[in-house]
């Protein structure tokens, strides 16, 4: 069970042409594991309110569980890796394919710009499957959230063309616990089915912002700069907003920066308000998405259809 720190959901060389694993750690020490050999818990401290303008998500005030594109101590940080792909191991991007979902609410996956605006990547909300498309030797992070507590199975296919034209693709399912409803260390990893518990008693939240949305690709990005405000508090007192430097990159609306290195250390939390007591307001200007890598980052969401 993993409920803390980085990891990445990576694509990497594999004697089939490509597997799916997660890597989780620092660019200098990390442990790759099977996507079905895992657990992720989200813990009750990533408990937020929705608000107007992210539609995508829920109605205003319905609780939702954000995982922030920027590293919260506390909490686990997921992102996205195919540093292990050289750009001419593969034709092309690397393509994240959330298949289907089960779980006791719906999923999303979406990056913040600098100034707000939105970039919706999966979201199982609106019908799946949903498409991501990463460009290889590259790592970013993104919004993760979840709308219910309780056990959710998200299956992905992760898939590229080789530089020999070979279409190569890897299949699993992770498996999450969101909020305290669930003990993480009884939930079978992988596709085993499990019925999801009732929530148990309510926990406080906190506030989803307000987005700009832009159906406009901006240019490309340049690498953020490397502040690290803190994290969340409990406290009454005020946290500090970071500043994001550097425009969002390709996508439907705002997508990623670019930036150098793996995930690990001390990254911010993006930036948060304490409202009081366990309540804090998210500030979605400046989450800032984290990339690592010499290739550029292409945000696209496709939808295939079923067949």
């Amino acid at each position: 069970m993993i409920d803390n720190g980085h990891l990445d959901l990576a694509a990497r060389p594999a004697e089939n042409g490509l597997a799916f694993q997660i890597k989780e750690g620092t660019s200098q020490n990390y442990a790759w594991h099977e996507p079905g050999t895992v657990v992720l818990h989200v813990k009750p401290a990533a408990k937020r309110k929705i608000e107007e303008g992210y539609a995508f998500l829920g109605e205003p005030g319905d609780p939702v569980w954000l995982l922030p594109m920027r590293q919260v101590d506390g909490l686990v940080w997921p992102g996205w890796s195919t540093e292990e792909f050289t750009t001419a191991d593969v034709r092309g991007d690397v393509s994240f394919r959330l298949d289907s979902v089960q779980g006791p609410g719906s999923v999303a996956v979406f990056s913040t710009g600098a100034t707000g605006g939105v970039s919706v990547g999966l979201d199982s909300r609106d019908g799946l499957p949903d498409e991501l498309h990463h460009s290889a030797h590259a790592h970013s992070h993104w919004n993760w959230t979840f709308t219910a507590e309780g056990v959710y199975r998200t299956t992905f296919t992760v898939g590229a063309t080789l530089a020999d034209g070979r279409t190569v693709s890897d299949t699993e399912t992770l498996a999450w616990v969101v909020g305290n409803g669930t003990d993480p260390s009884t939930v079978v990893p992988g596709d085993d089915a499990e019925p999801t518990p009732a929530p148990t008693s309510p926990e406080p939240s906190a506030t989803v912002p307000t987005p700009s949305v832009s159906d406009t690709p901006p240019p490309s990005a340049s690498p953020p700069s490397s502040a690290a405000p803190p994290g969340p508090t409990e406290d009454a007192g005020p946290v500090p907003v970071p500043e994001a430097s550097h425009p969002a990159t390709t996508g439907r609306g705002a997508g990623p920066a670019n930036t150098s290195g793996s995930g690990g250390g001390s990254a911010p939390a993006g930036g948060l308000a304490a409202t009081g007591s366990g309540a804090a307001v998210v500030a979605g200007g400046a989450l800032a998405a984290l990339i690592a890598g010499s290739g550029a980052f292409i945000a696209a969401r496709r939808r295939r259809t079923a067949r």
